[in-house]
């Protein structure tokens, strides 16, 4: 992604070995198994739903048509 965009954050708890820059979101997560889909991947989905809108971005029009391509996914 840095190809693409300067914007990287990381989200996540303490790492001793990374020092976050001022974007990142650094905090004790609970860690539970039954609680990380709601303490990890929803809030992520409402940021990646809502960032475009907010960016006047259309997340239907990819911004790397050969992303997959490239990554060797789909």
């Amino acid at each position: 992604m840095k190809a693409m965009t300067p914007h990287h954050y990381f989200i996540g708890s303490p790492v001793s070995s990374y020092t976050p820059s001022e974007k990142d979101l650094i905090t004790d997560f609970v860690d539970d198994p039954f609680f990380s889909v709601w303490e990890y991947i929803q809030p992520l989905q409402i940021v990646a739903a809502l960032a475009p809108i907010e960016l006047g971005i259309n997340p239907d029009i990819p911004a790397d048509p050969k992303f997959h391509q490239k990554m060797g996914s789909k």
